[in-house]
């Protein structure tokens, strides 16, 4: 998808305590190095780090309800701290908190290596085919992504070749007309369409682990006066 520091001895303002950040941090670079004397053998690491990452998402999701606190951390001296903050926020699939994630659209200080699949024919089972190094802009880029696509703002794959100062210019003006159209919403159908396409996960069919999640925001929908609900389905059958 597109789009190292030191602690602080003082915690930022709010109730997220560092502590917990810190802790995620060093938890990700131990999955992330596969270091786990259990199982030394590379596919044990890939495997590590996968189920890690999810982990990660959960601990991330308990954490997004302090918003304040996660605001104070998008400050943080730590890059990885300020990603983990961001993660969060994201979490939250809120919104009105996509101009504290698209705030560090021009950071292009190394952050967490980004997870993926692999291209490699034989499915690929060392650690160094799932990862790949990333900036926080470009982590703030997937973010946004799919926000600004489900109003139009696709990115096309031209964008991808251009200088990275040309695409981090394009990202924020595309950013910008897109929020300057919505800021003073509490609510918007398109911000309910993502919600819908991360809790099912793009699938077609419903998946039972994916029932929960799809559930709860169907919920949030069936509670919209009958006339925004009517509109959200429209937009959401229209894709």
């Amino acid at each position: 998808m597109d789009c190292g520091g030191k602690r602080s001895a003082t915690p930022p303002s709010g109730g997220v305590k560092t502590r917990k950040f810190h802790d995620a941090n060093g938890r990700k670079r131990r999955e992330r190095t596969g270091a786990s004397r259990r199982l030394p053998d590379e596919h044990g690491s890939v495997m590590r780090t996968l189920q890690g990452k999810r982990r990660l998402m959960l601990e991330l999701r308990a954490l997004s309800a302090q918003r304040a606190s996660l605001e104070a951390l998008l400050k943080h001296p730590d890059t990885r701290v300020r990603t983990l903050a961001q993660g969060a926020l994201y979490q939250r699939e809120d919104g009105r908190d996509l101009p504290l994630i698209a705030s560090p659209l021009d950071d292009s200080v190394a952050t967490f290596p980004d997870l993926h699949g692999t291209a490699s024919s034989g499915g690929g089972s060392r650690l160094s085919d799932f990862e790949s190094g990333q900036m926080v802009a470009r982590v703030a880029r997937a973010m946004l992504r799919p926000y600004l696509s489900a109003a139009g703002f696709g990115m096309s794959e031209d964008y991808a070749k251009l200088k990275p100062a040309k695409f981090a210019e394009l990202c924020r003006t595309a950013f910008q007309t897109y929020w300057a159209r919505r800021r003073e919403r509490s609510r918007c159908a398109r911000w309910l369409m993502v919600k819908l396409m991360r809790a099912t996960r793009q699938t077609s069919s419903a998946h039972p682990e994916y029932h929960e999640d799809t559930q709860r925001v169907l919920a949030e929908i069936n509670a919209l006066p009958a006339v925004e609900r009517a509109w959200t389905m429209f937009f959401d059958h229209q894709g």
